[in-house]
């Protein structure tokens, strides 16, 4: 299978930065850190030293996700747009939006923050298979 490994960084580059804005007071971060219990000097308190760690690890985690998305729509031969978004969204609904339900169930989480989580995860997955398919 052929990767375009350039297709994979822009993507997780881009999937990285609707994060940010996603969790950011800008777009649902007042929702998600009242869901977590959290408030602006709890997140303020937290040690920059391991917001690096986090950030490299997600950063790594999301590449793996736009190579293993970008190999699925290649072996699943999505030759449109439509076809690659429509992937990526089986996709999502079949490995996160069920899994990620195991948060409400046993985490005893909000359904507010599971829909925060999972709606960025559907964006997340659908502007990768969109610039994946681009390029």
């Amino acid at each position: 299978m052929n990767v375009n490994f350039l297709a994979v960084f822009v993507a997780t580059l881009a999937a990285f930065f609707l994060g940010g804005f996603w969790y950011s007071s800008a777009g649902f971060g007042k929702i998600w850190m009242k869901e977590m219990g959290l408030t602006k000097a709890d997140i303020e308190k937290v040690d920059k030293s391991k917001m690096v760690r986090s950030y490299l690890l997600n950063f790594v985690a999301t590449f793996v996700l736009g190579y293993v998305l970008a190999h699925l729509l290649n072996l699943l031969e999505a030759d449109t747009m439509k076809a690659a978004l429509e992937t990526a969204g089986w996709l999502w609904l079949g490995f996160v939006a069920t899994v990620q339900v195991s948060t409400v169930a046993w985490e005893g989480r909000s359904f507010k923050h599971y829909l925060v989580n999972v709606s960025y995860n559907l964006v997340q997955f659908l502007v990768m298979a969109a610039i994946l398919f681009s390029m």
